[in-house]
């Protein structure tokens, strides 16, 4: 009996010890392992026990203690990965997982509160004559606008990911069109011709290397080129940049946008695909009433202009491609800073670019300069 007890103990001291142990120690650990919130939302806060919450504090402490849990960051990374590693899928919903021919993964963006870019394929996107005439009645003011200044207005609209990928796509996404292809066609029937938009370039030049990031939302240094190249040819009517240098190197990387939504620790293989020019441009920043720009200036410049580059984080990968073809550009990320009218007066550019994501369109293209 004596014997019995004494592994009674033993076992009830080992489970006390499971039990107890990792609050023990994240007390002293808590600043190597870390305590940030890595799931990127509220999280729940320590219930103050009540008369009017006594019913409920049972609930709001237990979810208090689950957002706190000791190890939690190190617990759902790793439920995240092996998520992802046997199901290839994303437990968020912002991310959705897809594979190309080399079984190798590719993230897309499935934010439905952020432009909701699936939407535009699956046809759930529909065409609205309204919004649509009013976009064409804006773009065309705003066009004027300019051209009353001397100021030639383009508008280019980087196409999402899911559109020139879409074979990369996971099988329950049914691809049923482009919304914007459509809807491109019926602002050119009213009168809109000065929106670039051309998927069909990103997707001729994937056969040779890829185009955007396997990882993030963006287009590459690569596709950058690429669309900016079709683009000066379509304006100009020649290929003003020609060919450049490319070299293409695969990485493992966690750095990466829509990486950085899936909560995985796990780097995962993408493809860096750099053009070069054999210059760099001399670069400030100033200030413009409330703009905070960037301005390059390039000595080996292609084309005696200045211009004025703005818009969303597309415009981030056309830069490179921008400024080492005009003698002056000027750069405003509108996700960054605010647009002051100041600036065509201050720079007097000949062009004006505006670069927004499909995802953003039509709403994207009411602005006023």
């Amino acid at each position: 009996m004596k014997e019995n007890k004494k592994t009674n103990y033993i076992f009830l001291a080992i489970f006390l010890f499971m039990l107890y142990a990792p609050t023990a120690s994240f007390f002293f650990l808590k600043d190597i392992v870390g305590e940030e919130n890595l799931e990127k939302r509220t999280l729940a806060e320590k219930p103050t026990l009540s008369f009017s919450n006594l019913t409920d504090f049972p609930k709001l402490w237990d979810a208090y203690y689950n957002d706190h849990l000791p190890y939690r960051n190190q617990i759902v990374t790793n439920w995240r990965n092996m998520h992802f590693v046997l199901l290839n899928e994303s437990v968020n919903d912002r991310v959705i997982v897809g594979k190309d021919s080399h079984n190798e993964p590719w993230l897309f963006y499935n934010d439905k509160n952020d432009g909701d870019e699936i939407s535009y394929i699956d046809g759930r996107k529909k065409l609205d004559a309204k919004v649509l005439d009013n976009a064409a009645s804006r773009v065309k003011n705003e066009t004027n606008k300019l051209k009353d200044k001397g100021i030639d207005l383009y508008y280019i609209v980087g196409p999402n990911k899911s559109v020139v990928y879409s074979e990369n796509l996971p099988s329950q996404v049914e691809v049923k069109g482009d919304y914007f292809a459509e809807a491109h066609n019926y602002l050119q029937k009213k009168g809109v011709d000065n929106i670039f938009y051309s998927p069909e370039t990103l997707k001729n030049a994937a056969a040779k290397h890829e185009v955007y990031w396997r990882t993030d939302t963006h287009w590459n240094d690569y596709g950058g080129y690429v669309y900016v190249r079709e683009f000066m040819k379509k304006i100009y009517g020649e290929d003003v940049i020609g060919d450049r240098s490319v070299t293409e190197r695969y990485i493992d990387t966690n750095h990466h946008d829509l990486h950085g939504f899936t909560g995985l620790s796990l780097a995962i293989k993408d493809n860096d695909v750099q053009v070069s020019y054999g210059y760099e441009p001399r670069v400030t920043k100033e200030t413009v009433g409330k703009s905070e720009v960037t301005v390059y200036e390039n000595e080996n410049y292609i084309k005696d202009e200045t211009v004025l580059l703005l818009g969303d984080s597309f415009t981030t990968s056309t830069v490179k491609h921008f400024s080492s073809t005009y003698r002056k550009t000027v750069v405003l990320k509108l996700n960054d800073s605010g647009y002051d009218e100041k600036l065509l007066d201050q720079y007097r550019p000949s062009k004006v670019f505006c670069v927004r994501v499909e995802r953003k369109i039509p709403a994207a293209l009411i602005f006023s300069f």
